[in-house]
């Protein structure tokens, strides 16, 4: 696999559009008298198994080479990353968010 073009140069060209996005979302959470949906992408490690399948996770792919066989063997465990505070975490497929993202819905608009 190759590294995406950019990536060497790591967070700094967005940095400031971050901090943006940021700001932008602490604001329209301290907004009062709006409906508000919030979308969680990512659970910590150690309670995943309490809150969601494990069909839902993003799989990490590893491979390795059989010799005797001559094929490449696929694995697949979750993919654990680190969130903003240090902590291991899974992130979510698409899917299971847009179910989140339905299910809040009909509830802000009372369907």
């Amino acid at each position: 696999m190759l590294p995406k073009e950019g990536d060497e140069s790591g967070i700094a060209p967005i940095k400031k559009r971050l901090e943006k996005d940021e700001k932008l979302m602490e604001r329209a959470d301290s907004l009062y008298g709006i409906p508000k949906i919030f979308l969680r992408n990512s659970l910590p490690l150690k309670s995943v198994k309490k809150y969601v399948d494990d069909y839902e996770i993003t799989p990490e792919y590893h491979f390795k080479w059989d010799k005797k066989n001559e094929k490449v063997e696929t694995g697949e465990r979750p993919w654990v990353v680190k969130d903003d505070e240090g902590i291991e975490s899974v992130s979510l497929l698409a899917q299971p968010v847009a179910v989140s993202l339905i299910k809040q819905m009909a509830k802000v608009l009372g369907l």
